[in-house]
C-alpha cells in the first residue's frame, strides 16, 4: 500500500483538485485507492476536508469514481463519478481532466447527471474540440445507465475494495497510515 496524489485540472490546465490517498490495488476495472475521512483537497481556489471513501481510477476509461463510504466503511451510501479524461500516472501522481459533467447516485437509488450547465459554459470557454464533447457525452450517458443497472463497476467491484479498507482498519500498523 503506498500513498499517491491525485491531481485533476481543468481543461486550461488550471487546479481543479488536488488530495492525497492510499493505493489500495489494481484490477480490471482500474486502480483503486482509500481516501481517508478529514483528508485535505486543494482547489483552485479553497481546501476542505475530503468524505471517507474509495476512488476507482481508471487509464482506459472516460470517468473518475468516488464511492462515499459510511461512518463504519461498511456500506456505500453514495457514488459520484467525474466525467473526466483517462487517468494517467506520472511518478506517484495520477492525474486527469475533469469534464464537468457528474453522474451520482444518491442514497434512495436515484440517478442524477450533475453540471451540465458547467459543461457547456466550459465547452464555449476552452473551446473544447468536437469529438472530446461527444467522448464526455457519451461516458455520461454510459455512466448514468450502469449506475441505474447497478451494473458493475458500480456493483459488487467496490464492496469487495470496501472489504480490503475495512481489513486494513482492522489492522493497527495499517490503520494509522490511513489516517
Amino acid at each position: 500500500m503506498s500513498l499517491v496524489r491525485i491531481r485533476s485540472t481543468k481543461w486550461d490546465g488550471t487546479l481543479h483538485r488536488d488530495s492525497l490517498a492510499w493505493e489500495l490495488g489494481i484490477d480490471q476495472w482500474g486502480t483503486w485507492l482509500a481516501q481517508a475521512s478529514g483528508s485535505t483537497v486543494t482547489t483552485a481556489s479553497t481546501t476542505y476536508q475530503s468524505a471517507a471513501g474509495l476512488r476507482l481510477l481508471s487509464s482506459d476509461r472516460w470517468w473518475s469514481a468516488f464511492f462515499m463510504t459510511d461512518a463504519d466503511n461498511a456500506a456505500i451510501p453514495l457514488m459520484y463519478v467525474d466525467i473526466a479524461t483517462p487517468v494517467h500516472r506520472v511518478g506517484s501522481t495520477l492525474m486527469f481532466v475533469d469534464l464537468d459533467l457528474d453522474v451520482q447516485k444518491t442514497p434512495g437509488g436515484d440517478v442524477e447527471i450533475l453540471d451540465r450547465d458547467e459543461f457547456e459554459q466550459h465547452r464555449e470557454r476552452y473551446s473544447y474540440p468536437d469529438h472530446l464533447v461527444e467522448v464526455a457525452e457519451r461516458s455520461c450517458a454510459e455512466v448514468a445507465a450502469l449506475l441505474a443497472a447497478e451494473a458493475e463497476p458500480f456493483a459488487i467491484a467496490p464492496r469487495g475494495w470496501l472489504m480490503a479498507l475495512a481489513d486494513l482498519l482492522c489492522d493497527p500498523a495499517s490503520a494509522g497510515q490511513l489516517t
